[in-house]
């Protein structure tokens, strides 16, 4: 029976005090979205000032633990360090995917700006074809060199 069907992170818990950074990245990793009893969250805190690429796995880790790990990123976030900056980071991501508000809400927005942009473009293509068709129907090649002469006599003058 595995470490997850049993109810505790322990294998990937005991991988976060590994010597390879790898190993400690994919530990963090792996608790990616534990709501979960036991207190994986602040095993995953002391690891906030780790290599980068362990401090940013287990950053986005306690930001996918809800309420847990918003505790945990709150608290590491009044530090001047790294890791502080890295909590408040993941901190001030978390509010954009909030409901009641935040960044996300003006993607409907844009979406839909392109949208009508895309629409009007497929609108207007047809009728710009057949102006610039009609255009270079009335004028011939020779109308077309005849002016292409006379303005550059008009500048070598």
């Amino acid at each position: 029976m595995s470490a997850w069907t049993t109810g505790r992170p322990a294998l990937a818990i005991n991988a976060l005090e590994s010597v390879d950074a790898p190993v400690r990245a994919m530990a963090a990793g792996a608790l990616r979205g534990w709501e979960g009893t036991g207190n994986a969250a602040w095993h995953l805190a002391r690891h906030l000032d780790d290599t980068w690429a362990v401090a940013v796995k287990a950053a986005r880790s306690l930001q996918s633990m809800r309420q847990a790990g918003r505790d945990v990123l709150e608290s590491w976030a009044r530090r001047s360090d790294l890791a502080g900056i890295l909590s408040r980071q993941m901190l001030w991501r978390a509010r954009g995917r909030e409901p009641h508000g935040g960044p996300r809400d003006i993607y409907p927005s844009v979406t839909l700006y392109f949208a009508l942009w895309n629409a009007s473009q497929n609108r207007d293509g047809p009728a710009a074809s057949m102006f610039l068709w009609r255009y270079q129907r009335r004028r011939t090649r020779r109308n077309r060199a005849l002016a292409g002469r006379s303005r550059r006599r008009r500048w070598s003058r």
